[in-house]
């Protein structure tokens, strides 16, 4: 059988777009300040929460509130995923 590899990698640097980086930077630091560099909530940033949910409302069936859950990226998926199957 095929193995579908799972190990990091490192992606191409002239695959980031780093004047858009800059500008949302700012733009965030200038609206936020500090706390745009607080650690944020567990579940995820709320009103990015409810706007996953009300995008993906919009054309499938969601669940209840807490039905949803915001990783920091595919290796901690995996890993929560692993912790509720395994």
């Amino acid at each position: 059988p095929d193995i579908i590899s799972f190990a990091g990698g490192l992606p191409n640097p002239e695959a980031f777009p780093m004047e858009e980086l800059k500008e949302l930077t700012l733009e965030v630091l200038n609206d936020y300040g500090p706390l745009a560099l607080q650690y944020g909530a567990t579940e995820g940033v709320t009103p990015f929460r409810d706007y996953l949910k009300e995008a993906y409302a919009k054309e499938n069936e969601f669940g209840e509130g807490d039905e949803l859950i915001v990783t920091n990226g595919s290796q901690q998926a995996l890993d929560l995923l692993g912790k509720v199957l395994l």
